[in-house]
């Protein structure tokens, strides 16, 4: 099977589990605290990632009023 099948299925797979741990019809997996660790630094690191997308997508395109919003603009 193709890698980004494989990926695209577990993805799949977590958000069905995560979905039927807040509807309440499936018990809460217990991840171990270093796990936990890890998921909690992917999730800032997708964040901060975002972050620097949308901000390098303005510059490139550039939008007066938007590049003044930017915290490096130095005009």
């Amino acid at each position: 099977m193709p890698t980004s099948f494989l990926i695209h299925l577990s993805v799949y797979l977590h958000y069905l589990q995560f979905t039927e741990e807040k509807l309440g019809q499936a018990e809460k997996t217990d991840y171990d605290a270093p796990f936990e660790m890890l998921l909690d630094r992917a999730e800032k690191t997708k964040n901060w990632t975002e972050k620097i997308m949308k901000q390098t997508e303005t510059v490139l395109t550039p939008n007066p009023s938007e590049l003044k919003k930017l915290p490096f603009a130095f005009f």
